[in-house]
């Protein structure tokens, strides 16, 4: 997930379809007027948010770029790069609008975003087609977190325009989040909450406040609440026994539970002549569950021993052919071959 969000100051009003400008208290604007490069369809799954979107429509993400836009402090380099995301250590700082009202070729109403990104990696995307590829996984993951929602991952498209909409509105953003140094700011972090655990429940106890004024301690025991009157039965042992029976064999059926999703891409006269995406789908699986093997004898790649992929002849010459990236945060694989 990029962690590297930077929210424009024009939020949506409650109670009207348009944008109002949130004044800064003594705090200078840029206004960023973003250069469309591609356009991103899916749909919307869920609404989780204040302002509760239709499930089903479709959505429009306008991707841009601007020289105003942060960049990552290290310029692209595959060798260097690809390594550094797997760690979580680098990422194209997005610049991710509210949504907006449209209507699509056929007059039914959609939802379209705007994710801005320096002209650099503007440039850097096209000429590298996996660093798209995860790019426009982050745009879909800014969107989600800017306004609560849950976009579809199954059908993603990218229609052949440069934008949705006449025009994409000017961002006005705060100087001092242009400015601000996050690494940094999340370092700090980090460093707190290890040598204070406790600092982060604290935090979360102040935000959970409100405006209480009530400086009243708590009770340092609860006090004890009465019954209304608890029976005392008797436990058979051997239905026990059996509940608890039954119960490891759920557990068990549950643990040897696996769901692959596959998807294949070819791409022609690309460095990568083959994408595969595995992405794990089973509700128990945890991160970091990916153990892929391959098998030159049989020219098959083995993901954990029990999802096999037969790999085109024509384009697996050796082990030396394949690249594959781990995002464990997300239970994704990628392979290019």
């Amino acid at each position: 997930m990029a962690d590297f969000l930077l929210r424009p100051i024009k939020q949506r009003h409650n109670n009207e379809s348009k944008y109002v400008t949130i004044e800064s208290a003594g705090g200078s604007v840029s206004k960023i007027e973003p250069i469309a490069d591609f356009v991103i369809k899916t749909k919307l799954i869920s609404s989780s948010g204040p302002e509760k979107l239709q499930e089903g429509k479709k959505v429009f993400i306008n991707v841009c770029h601007s020289q105003l836009v942060p960049k990552p402090e290290t310029d692209f380099d595959a060798r260097i790069v690809f390594p550094l995301i797997i760690q979580n250590e680098w990422e194209i700082p997005i610049i991710t609008s509210c949504y907006r009202r449209d209507h699509d070729k056929k007059g039914q109403e959609c939802y379209t975003w705007d994710c801005c990104i320096h002209s650099d990696c503007s440039r850097w995307i096209r000429e590298d087609i996996q660093l798209r590829d995860i790019l426009v996984e982050w745009c879909l993951e800014s969107c989600e977190i800017r306004d609560s929602v849950a976009l579809c991952r199954d059908h993603i498209a990218f229609p052949k325009m440069k934008q949705k909409g006449a025009e994409i509105p000017a961002l006005e953003i705060l100087n001092d989040d242009l400015q601000r140094d996050y690494k940094t700011k999340m370092h700090e972090i980090i460093e707190q909450e290890a040598r204070d655990p406790m600092s982060m429940l604290r935090v979360s106890d102040d935000n959970d406040c409100g405006d209480d004024d009530d400086e009243t301690l708590p009770p340092l025991f609860p006090a004890a609440k009465e019954s209304p009157g608890v029976k005392i039965e008797e436990i058979d042992e051997s239905e026990v026994a059996r509940k608890r029976d039954e119960e490891s064999v759920v557990a068990r059926d549950q643990k040897d539970t696996s769901e692959y999703e596959v998807k294949m891409k070819r791409y022609g006269g690309a460095e990568y002549k083959l994408r595969i995406l595995i992405e794990d789908k089973a509700k128990n699986s945890k991160p970091g569950l990916f153990f892929p093997s391959y098998s030159a004898a049989e020219n098959v790649l083995y993901i954990n021993e029990k999802l096999s992929i037969p790999l085109p002849c024509d384009i697996v010459s050796s082990a030396a052919d394949i690249k594959i990236f781990h995002i464990a945060k997300e239970r994704k694989l990628y392979i290019y071959i």
